[in-house]
């Protein structure tokens, strides 16, 4: 199926040697990372590893990556289909584009050696960019794994500031305007007073004894933002859900993720590189994340749309010729940013009890440059609560509203 239709392009990334369709299927060449064998093949694109030789373990990816795997079990228990069995191929991408797209051609081989029915693929955000001309060349549906949202990440962040009395706020700085505004209408609906927003180019104009400030973005844009912010206290929000540097400053707090525990991951990707150092995982491990939630959306989103296409295409609802067409020309484009009422439609799917479900960690930095947890965040019917013993602020300020 896919090899006939698309061998002129295949062969192009094909090892030498293997340029036949004679010999493609005994083709030595395995980047995948995990496998459950299926009737219908969901691929996976991860950068598990990066830099030089591809031999740097991307920790951020390999959680995303367990994340998958345990949303896939929850939706396999769904038995969207009956009679037909679900599979899952995770790849390495090495996280560079030539690698990445290697991987998407080992997938549509793999699934037509295998007899399966290749259904789409999901990968990271960063991973579509390097997949996406390709995806659409070949007709492949490529989805971007659904993430948390800027607003959903502004909201929490302004639920610790309200709880610790972390007011007035004397500055928001972020990558885009969108977060600025994001973070500016969940402090105005707490009433916390924002001075100053600035995008982080901007952060030299603040100094020494800034007093509080709030970040928001990627953990590489902040970390060279905050090099002259001595003598305040910021909260910290990396979008990218990484934190790794020691700060120069008085009092530093940071909102992150939770992690899935490791113990419970059991290494499923077999990998034998020496880990790099991980300061939060002992902190932040719990056994469902937000990753694995939304994750459990996406995919049984995608049981589902082959489940409507079974109805339509095939009689009696069981695979047939037409449906790897069919299949090839439904690429879906959606909003992968996140909200409240996911989670708590993936808590309802993953039969997880809402008290139990701990999605964000609050940490400190000491005076000696370690890490402490202080506290976590919980969604209580529609809004966050910070669980925490901290002590909070004795002088605090609040607003009737922002004018900023």
């Amino acid at each position: 199926m896919w090899l006939r239709r698309f061998w002129p392009i295949l062969c192009i990334f094909l090892p030498a040697g293997l340029a036949t369709n004679d010999t493609a299927c005994d083709s030595s060449v395995d980047n995948s990372l995990f496998k459950i064998p299926g009737d219908v093949v969901i691929a996976g694109f991860f950068g598990a590893h990066y830099g030089e030789n591809c031999t740097m373990v991307n920790v951020d990816t390999i959680q995303t990556m367990a994340a998958v795997v345990e949303a896939f079990k929850t939706v396999q228990l769904k038995n969207v289909i009956p009679g037909v069995k679900l599979g899952l191929f995770l790849y390495e991408t090495c996280s560079t584009g030539e690698m990445a797209q290697k991987a998407l051609v080992e997938a549509l081989v793999e699934a037509e050696c295998s007899n399966s029915i290749i259904l789409g693929g999901v990968a990271q955000e960063d991973t579509n960019e390097l997949l996406k001309d390709l995806g659409k060349h070949l007709g492949f549906p490529l989805n971007i794994l659904s993430s948390e949202s800027p607003s959903m990440l502004a909201r929490i962040s302004v639920r610790v500031l309200h709880h610790l009395k972390w007011a007035p706020v004397h500055y928001i700085v972020t990558e885009n305007s969108e977060m600025r505004a994001d973070i500016l209408a969940a402090a105005t609906e707490l009433k916390i007073c924002v001075y100053h927003a600035l995008p982080f180019e901007e952060t030299y104009t603040i100094g020494p004894g800034g007093g509080t400030i709030v970040m928001m973005g990627t953990f590489s844009d902040m970390k060279n933002a905050s090099r002259q912010l001595r003598e305040s206290r910021v909260l910290f929000i990396p979008t990218d859900g990484v934190f790794k540097t020691n700060l120069a400053t008085s009092k530093v707090l940071v909102v992150l993720p939770s992690h899935l525990d490791e113990p419970a991951l059991n290494n499923p990707f077999n990998l034998t590189e020496q880990w790099p150092e991980d300061y939060g995982s002992d902190l932040l491990k719990v056994k469902t994340t937000t990753k694995q939630l939304l994750a459990v959306n996406d995919l049984l989103d995608m049981a589902n749309s082959l489940k409507y296409h079974l109805q339509i295409h095939c009689s009696e609802q069981v695979l047939c010729s037409r449906l790897p067409k069919v299949l090839s020309r439904t690429v879906t484009v959606r909003d992968h940013t996140s909200s409240e009422t996911d989670l708590k439609k993936g808590l309802v799917i993953s039969k997880v009890e809402l008290d139990s479900f701990e999605p964000f960690v609050v940490i400190e930095q000491s005076s000696s440059g370690s890490y402490n947890k202080i506290g976590s965040l919980k969604l209580i019917d529609d809004d966050w609560f910070f669980e925490t013993d901290q002590n909070v602020s004795e002088v605090t300020v609040f607003c009737r509203e922002n004018s900023y």
